[in-house]
């Protein structure tokens, strides 16, 4: 997909973000799966890259998957619900603010 979007020039337009649905255990603190609420149970990585992003920066505070939704829509100039739980990371992954408080 990187690859496409770059050979038509798309990709400095674009914002790509890759995560996962949840973290495993795998044996530590002798636990396998995720039925323990430790770090590597709860913990997804989230990497995101995009026009004026903040190249190599790193964020080590929780954000959950919702908060994508948000973004994407900060970014298309499209109006979130009153009632969203989501908070954009635009500011964030722009390197600009911190990531706000829940």
């Amino acid at each position: 997909l990187v690859d496409h979007l770059a050979s038509t020039s798309e990709l400095e337009r674009t914002i790509v973000c890759v995560s996962s649905d949840h973290g495993e255990m795998l044996g530590d603190h002798t636990v396998l799966g995720k039925e323990s609420p430790f770090q590597g149970s709860v913990g997804v990585p989230l990497v995101c890259s995009g026009p004026g992003f903040r190249k190599g920066l790193t964020v080590d505070a929780p954000v959950t998957i919702l908060d994508l939704a948000a973004t994407f829509m900060h970014y298309g100039r499209a109006t979130p619900a009153r009632d969203m739980a989501a908070v954009s990371l635009h500011d964030v992954l722009q390197g600009d603010a911190p990531l706000p408080r829940r």
